[in-house]
């Protein structure tokens, strides 16, 4: 079973980063065809009614694929 944390945001750097988000969501954009042509996602985190919520980023903006 593989359990789910997410990446805890610390330092002033990090937080300008990802737009003083606590936390960061991270994920493999695998290519199966093209292994590699794949990409990694880090979107960050926000807290509504308790609950994470990941919004979706400008292309062009910091947290998009690298």
């Amino acid at each position: 079973m593989m359990v789910w944390l997410p990446l805890k945001v610390e330092t002033a750097a990090q937080k300008k980063m990802f737009h003083g988000a606590d936390y960061v969501f991270m994920a493999d954009m695998w290519n199966p065809k093209h292994l590699s042509d794949s990409r990694h996602l880090w979107v960050p985190i926000s807290w509504e009614n308790g609950a994470p919520v990941l919004k979706k980023q400008k292309k062009n903006g910091r947290s998009a694929c690298f």
